[in-house]
């Protein structure tokens, strides 16, 4: 699969996202399960646009670890399970766009 289609893919294209504050990709035509390596990207991320591609698989818990994120939209996507319970250590979270989902 094309590494610009797939989420995993575009991740794994650069693994230094240390200094990365802002990650969108919205509305993209991007396809695959949402990785895990997620919740790895930078403590310093703020904004992270994810909504309007055909990502499917369950929020990572380590989700947590984004502690500066302030906005999160995953909306429109094929995201499934739970929200994660610890989405609360995300003290700076002001907006939150999980709508168009399978999540319970």
């Amino acid at each position: 699969m094309d590494p610009f289609h797939s989420i995993s893919g575009l991740l794994s294209l650069d693994s230094n996202y240390f200094h990365l504050e802002i990650f969108s990709v919205s509305y993209n035509n991007l396809t695959g399960q949402l990785p895990a390596s997620i919740a790895n990207l930078s403590t310093k991320l703020i904004m992270l646009y994810m909504g309007g591609n055909n990502i499917y698989g369950e929020i990572p818990p380590g989700i947590e670890n984004l502690v500066s994120l302030n906005g999160l939209d995953m909306e429109s996507n094929q995201l499934q399970g739970e929200i994660p319970p610890n989405f609360g250590n995300c003290s700076k979270l002001q907006t939150l766009y999980l709508s168009q989902n399978q999540l319970t």
